[in-house]
């Protein structure tokens, strides 16, 4: 099999966002490549609050949530493997394939034909490979989990990780020189600490890119998340007539993060593109889904929890019966010893109330094996009196391992529009599809067909 394909994950990325970029960046990759490309809106069927890590199981899996029944992150997936993502397909029909963060990807699976794999930022532990990523897995879990919520101040443990990550792992000059310009940055002007989430597609891409000239896999995955948050936040400043404002409301520090954000995307996309010219690769950039403005009212300060132990003993239940794995803020997962434990937290949840009766943990979604999902709700009586109420007992927030914290009020939200470019091979194959309106659930037939592989009977025709 001699065709190759890149997957470049571009996360919640819209095309309205795309359109703004190329208008005021005239000599983009990302123009350059829509001139020579085939170009879908997409969509996604999927039911209930859009997530991402929902969104890509359906674009990998050819099924929906309703069906491959992931909703949350580190969900346990044994219940979805009758509904497998691409890459494990294909490594069973003999292609070569490299997993860099794709979401809901861990564990790594090793195969004689996986060359490389690293799951996304929201895995349980730093295994991957090979080792160069079980490195940089291990630098990158403690950045987002320090950092989910808020970028805090960079301690001596986060700095002594960074210097034993590059002492194993060679990133290129200019992107060491781009990091320790910004870490500077943030010594004389704080508000650069907002942009510090894209410092880690830097220096993923990295690594990314020597494991793809070295291994050249049939199939590959590379995913960011940089320009999503950004969107997230600043979506108001990009599109201040979305709220009805004025260009004077606009922050310009807020609206270029977004831009900055997408240069590096952009700079990424570029090198990629080069490399499919050189070595015969066809070249996709998808984003699953995408964002749209969003009002969420008068902003109230999150609980964030530090310490999930402290909890469980003022609710009289074993501590060591539960481990917090990673989630993304105001989300928490927690793995279950038992299924008694399981279902004992489940009814003393109601126990965790604020001062004014409102409880605190809600569950989202219902538990999948021994694995709980729960959304930390806002309380404005918490953020004022800085209390919880557990079994008629008043706490103060930091005897819970509570903290609250203030960050910028979202305003873009997901929305089931996303995009897909086709480049090379691929896009003349794709060329004559009728339907430029695309299904997301058609992405992983449409790469299998691609590979002259036969589509399973569950995945839709495209």
């Amino acid at each position: 099999m001699n065709k190759k394909l890149i997957l470049y994950e571009l996360n919640e990325v819209p095309k309205k966002v795309i359109d703004i970029f190329v208008k005021f960046n005239k000599h983009s990759a990302l123009g350059k490549i829509l001139n020579e490309s085939s170009y879908f809106d997409t969509f996604t069927i999927d039911e209930g609050e859009l997530h991402p890590w929902s969104t890509w199981p359906t674009f990998h899996r050819g099924v929906s949530n309703n069906i491959h029944g992931i909703k949350y992150i580190n969900q346990d997936l044994q219940y979805s493997s009758k509904f497998p993502p691409l890459w494990e397909i294909l490594v069973e029909n003999d292609l070569k394939v490299g997993v860099f963060g794709s979401l809901q990807s861990f564990p790594p699976i090793k195969h004689k034909n996986m060359q490389f794999y690293l799951p996304d930022t929201f895995a349980p532990n730093e295994e991957a490979f090979p080792e160069d990523l079980k490195e940089f897995q291990k630098f990158n879990l403690l950045m987002t989990n320090k950092n989910k919520a808020i970028s805090r101040n960079i301690d001596l443990q986060s700095i002594r990780s960074f210097m034993r990550f590059l002492s194993k792992n060679k990133i290129t000059l200019k992107s060491y020189l781009k990091i320790s310009s910004h870490l500077l940055k943030e010594n004389y002007e704080p508000k650069y600490k907002k942009r510090r989430s894209l410092l880690q597609p830097i220096i993923g891409f990295d690594l990314y890119f020597k494991l793809l000239k070295k291994y050249q896999p049939n199939f590959t995955t590379f995913f960011t998340n940089h320009v999503a948050g950004m969107m997230h936040r600043y979506w108001r400043d990009l599109f201040p007539e979305d709220f009805g404002l004025d260009l004077s409301d606009v922050d310009s520090f807020h609206k270029n993060s977004i831009f900055e954000s997408m240069k590096i995307a952009d700079k990424q996309i570029q090198c990629l593109k080069d490399f499919a010219d050189k070595n015969n690769y066809s070249f996709c950039i998808a984003s699953s889904m995408g964002q749209e403005s969003i009002k969420r009212g008068k902003y109230i300060p999150e609980l964030f929890i530090n310490d999930f132990r402290l909890v469980s003993k003022a609710l009289k239940i074993d501590p060591y019966s539960y481990e917090i794995l990673p989630a993304m803020q105001p989300d928490i997962c927690i793995k279950c010893k038992t299924y008694e434990a399981l279902e004992l937290l489940r009814m003393q949840l109601p126990n965790i109330i604020d001062t004014s009766k409102n409880q605190i943990f809600i569950e989202r979604y219902n538990p999948v094996g021994l694995y709980l999902n729960l959304s930390i709700k806002r309380s404005k009586t918490c953020s004022q009196n800085k209390k919880i109420q557990i079994l008629e007992k008043i706490y103060d927030l930091t005897e819970l391992g509570f903290e609250l914290i203030a960050r910028d009020q979202g305003t873009g939200y997901h929305v089931p529009e996303g995009i897909l470019i086709m480049y090379g091979d691929i896009a003349k194959k794709y060329n004559n599809l009728t339907q430029r309106s695309f299904d997301s659930r058609k992405f992983a037939p449409l790469i299998l067909d691609y590979f002259e592989l036969k589509r399973p009977n569950y995945m839709i025709k495209i």
